[in-house]
């Protein structure tokens, strides 16, 4: 949730009989809510974005005889006729595949082929360094392949401000019109100290290889999708660590996001395998459409944004929302853990529309002034329980002693929401807050102790708004008992429909390419 949001007031979900019991220094009431509804939501598995790779995608041989560009300080030299040398710039004309060697100061490498024509670039040690806006310019092509040559450590680092060129915004260190993807076994190191470091107006795929991407803004943007499949991706960024106006696809690999504003920002993000580690100043996952109109109405729902997490180990660290979409959230695998926020202008899960749990195990730590209800289309038994000031191990055992699910937050929480393919309604569970503890008997399939707020009832605007520390409370003489407060009708949001998953709205058609005007967000 965004700081200069407009913040309504709450209208508030009472929910259950509430039984009340303490543990020292971190007292939980619990109050039991039914669950009668169970819907399953449509889930995206790892194997159904396995097709956003092609077989060359995923292929990192090549040819050691091909064409070669040599880099030096002193001079540049190429062997191929479709690499023209013209001063510190080299032209790529000719689709083929091409080895780059050496270390230049203020090179630009160009790509400028037909609109159907592959260009792989094999980069084997490569070094640039350029005052200019953008070190690699892909002009256009139909796609270009980065090969990270095995056991190699390369670098590219610019340190200007975005260039208008052709009447696109390049905005840099690698910056491509076209499809880019970056496979191999070596290192690329990536660093634009004004601008962002990777950027591909279509599709940005990151398939094998170690990348560290580092921009003064964002560090990886591809305005139609990133897909993570194999790479291990470290992101440090002064707005988002992953941008996309599409989609956000972490297929497997490892992904780290160090430094950020919002860790992962798209319409669509699709968590399906992998560890990915996320670490931001404002949301950590950020579900919301370009155009989204939540700015006008906070309690809106984006129809067009999701976030889905089927797979792999997701943990969020936020002073924001940990998990925010400004559609549905919908948990159906993996591990998902959260810390944070601390302050109540925020929550460690953030949703317009529903969140529906049918699997994985999920513990989202957080404060207590904003909790918003879990769905009862739930599935998967989901305990949401006060935590007042606490810190420490959370730790879920059930009768036999057997540990059900555990994460040990990096800040203090006054509220949890836990879940876990194990936990069943009916049963006793331990609930271990630091060095205290309680039990908690599931009567429903979504447990409460929390007067929580519906989805979306304190959301607000979408992508480029900061955030508003602040909470109004009901007006004086109005009670906050959820009088007339009805659950988001049947159908406003669920999980997109078929065909745009995992895909998104956003691709645009080859053939319109030389229409497409460039977005603006750096």
């Amino acid at each position: 949730m965004n700081y200069n949001r407009l913040k309504k007031g709450i209208a508030v979900l009472a929910v259950g009989t509430m039984l009340t019991f303490s543990i020292a220094g971190c007292s939980l009431t619990n109050n039991n809510s039914s669950s009668t509804t169970n819907t399953t939501s449509t889930t995206v598995e790892a194997s159904d974005l396995n097709n956003l790779f092609s077989n060359r995608d995923l292929d990192a041989s090549y040819d050691a005889s091909s064409p070669k560009i040599t880099l030096s300080d002193s001079s540049i030299t190429s062997d191929s006729s479709s690499a023209t040398v013209n001063g510190n710039t080299v032209t790529i004309t000719a689709a083929g595949t091409y080895i780059l060697t050496g270390s230049s100061k203020d090179v630009q490498i160009v790509v400028e082929v037909g609109d159907t024509d592959k260009v792989q670039l094999v980069f084997d040690n490569v070094s640039l360094t350029s005052s200019q806006a953008t070190a690699l310019f892909v002009k256009q092509a139909d796609k270009v392949f980065i090969t990270l040559a095995d056991g190699t450590t390369n670098s590219i680092s610019v340190s200007a401000d975005a260039q208008t060129i052709d009447d696109d915004e390049v905005n840099g260190a690698i910056y491509s019109k076209d499809d880019i993807t970056i496979n191999g076994n070596g290192t690329l190191n990536v660093t634009s100290d004004k601008t962002s470091a990777i950027v591909g107006n279509d599709d940005v795929k990151l398939v094998s290889g170690t990348i560290n991407a580092t921009g003064a803004k964002h560090a990886i943007k591809g305005n139609d999708t990133i897909s993570v499949k194999d790479a291990v991706v470290t992101a440090n960024a002064g707005k988002d660590g992953l941008h996309s106006d599409g989609n956000i696809n972490i297929v497997g690999g490892n992904v780290n996001i160090a430094n950020s504003n919002e860790g992962m920002e798209a319409t669509i993000i699709n968590i399906a395998g992998g560890e990915t580690t996320v670490n931001a100043k404002d949301d950590g996952l950020n579900a919301t459409s370009p155009d989204s109109n939540t700015g006008n109405d906070p309690m809106a729902t984006d129809s067009n944004a999701a976030l889905n997490i089927s797979g792999g180990k997701l943990t969020v660290i936020a002073d924001g929302d940990g998990l925010d979409s400004n559609g549905g959230l919908y948990i159906s695998g993996g591990e998902t853990y959260v810390s944070g926020p601390t302050n109540d202008g925020n929550t460690a899960m953030d949703f317009n529309s529903e969140c529906v749990i049918t699997g994985g195990t999920l513990i989202a730590a957080g404060s207590s002034g904003m909790v918003e209800a879990i769905s009862d289309k739930s599935t998967q038994a989901v305990m949401t329980v006060n935590a007042s000031s606490n810190s420490g191990t959370i730790k879920v055992t059930d009768s036999s002693g057997a540990v059900v699910a555990e994460y040990t937050p990096t800040k203090s929480y006054g509220c949890i929401t836990i879940s876990a393919p194990n936990m069943k309604v009916g049963e006793t569970y331990k609930v271990y807050c630091g060095d205290t503890s309680e039990d908690i008997t599931l009567s429903s399939t979504v447990t409460s102790n929390v007067t929580a707020t519906m989805g979306g009832g304190m959301k607000g605007g979408g992508r480029g708004q900061m955030q508003q520390n602040q909470k109004q409370s009901a007006p004086t003489g109005q009670t906050q008992t959820g009088e007339g407060m009805q659950a988001p009708p049947d159908g406003q949001m669920q999980a997109p429909p078929d065909g745009q998953m995992p895909q998104g709205q956003m691709k645009q058609d080859k053939a319109n390419r030389g229409n497409k005007q460039q977005k603006t967000t750096n």
